[in-house]
């Protein structure tokens, strides 16, 4: 059986989303499918002089807490 669906212009999703929730709160994530965006946290880090923790050490830490927790099991 074929799908069954249509697909709406931006312009008709203002419309629905008066009426139902759901379709409102697509609409306003709708930008993470429009547009291209990075994540920069440099002016976080500088202000608060914040060092973040590498995956490397962050994996090597967290299996390090689980074989400490395991073994007070």
């Amino acid at each position: 059986m074929e799908p069954n669906y249509t697909v709406l212009k931006k312009w008709m999703l203002k419309i629905v989303s008066l009426f139902d929730k759901t379709v409102y709160e697509s609409l306003e994530m709708i930008y993470q499918s429009e547009f291209d965006y990075q994540f920069d946290s440099n002016k976080f880090n500088d202000y608060f002089n914040f060092k973040p923790t590498s995956y490397e050490v962050g994996i090597h830490e967290r299996i390090e807490f689980y074989k400490r927790a395991k073994a007070q099991d």
